[in-house]
């Protein structure tokens, strides 16, 4: 799995994405750029990880799904980009953990 933030990229295609993972076994969800700043990306491996859900949030993106690799883990990844002020981040951090306290999932990832 890869989160990539601050890409600066208005539009990801298959192509672009295939060409920055290496191999066309690749899935990926992106928070699109405003402006010219942020933009967040993550990708993965459709052999070890399979998406069943995903919300893209103010400054986050969360994915929900199954790690295939090993005992099939339910998880939830949280790739978080936010360059903003104190009180901006206090939001993104509460809005991570109202989601968060709605989870089923056992184990979680933040990345950011």
């Amino acid at each position: 799995m890869v989160c990539l933030q601050e890409t600066k990229c208005s539009d990801f295609s298959r192509e672009k994405v295939c060409l920055l993972w290496g191999t066309n076994e690749v899935e990926w969800v992106e928070y699109k750029v405003v402006n010219s700043a942020g933009g967040v990306i993550t990708m993965w491996s459709n052999k070890s990880f399979q998406l069943s859900n995903f919300v893209n949030g103010r400054n986050f993106t969360v994915l929900e799904g199954v790690w295939k690799r090993g005992i099939r883990t339910h998880v939830t990844i949280v790739n978080i980009y936010c360059s903003g002020s104190l009180r901006e981040k206090k939001e993104v951090w509460n809005d991570v953990s109202g989601f968060r306290q709605g989870q089923l999932s056992k184990a979680w990832c933040i990345i950011g």
